[in-house]
């Protein structure tokens, strides 16, 4: 008896925790913005340059992104923003289409100082008057550089490149 009501409680609270995912799903399908920031490193040198890049996705008649205040204060713009747009349409099994659409706009940046440094939240508001808020990230900035030094460019450049030739060459 005993065993039967401990499964009878856990098929209600698997059938429970399904309903809850799937409303959940529903939910996030309905409002499906998704506003993210991200960077290319996470610690970087003072000399060193960043891309930083906002992304988008599912916002409607998007007029415009920005970071929060305005500016990037602890860094210097060195190019951007570089705008890129994706659609992606799908066909599920029962013929229904999805579509999502994401913008990014992405920037070069370089600090200003050493330190831990946040690049700031971004803002993005629609034609509706929705504004929607991107999270910050957080970089350690040291003195100097780390960034990995580029190898030389190979003497063999073609792929097609007969690579015994070329070690022949090289001798």
């Amino acid at each position: 008896v005993n065993q039967m009501k401990r499964i009878i409680y856990i098929s209600r609270y698997s059938i429970l925790s399904i309903l809850l995912l799937a409303c959940s799903c529903y939910a996030w399908a309905q409002n499906g913005v998704s506003f993210t920031a991200a960077a290319s490193a996470n610690k970087m040198g003072v000399q060193d340059q960043i891309q930083f890049t906002y992304t988008i996705i599912d916002a409607e008649n998007l007029r415009a992104v920005s970071p929060s205040g305005g500016s990037f204060k602890d860094f210097d713009i060195l190019g951007g923003p570089y705008q890129s747009t994706s659609t992606n349409v799908s066909i599920g099994a029962d013929g229904h289409m999805n579509r999502s659409e994401s913008i990014s706009l992405t920037y070069v940046l370089k600090p200003k100082h050493t330190g831990n440094l946040t690049i700031p939240a971004g803002i993005a508001k629609d034609a509706a008057g929705h504004v929607y808020h991107s999270n910050a990230v957080p970089v350690q900035v040291v003195a100097g550089s780390v960034a990995r030094t580029q190898r030389p460019q190979s003497m063999m450049s073609d792929p097609f490149d007969d690579p015994i030739a070329a070690m022949q060459q090289r001798q």
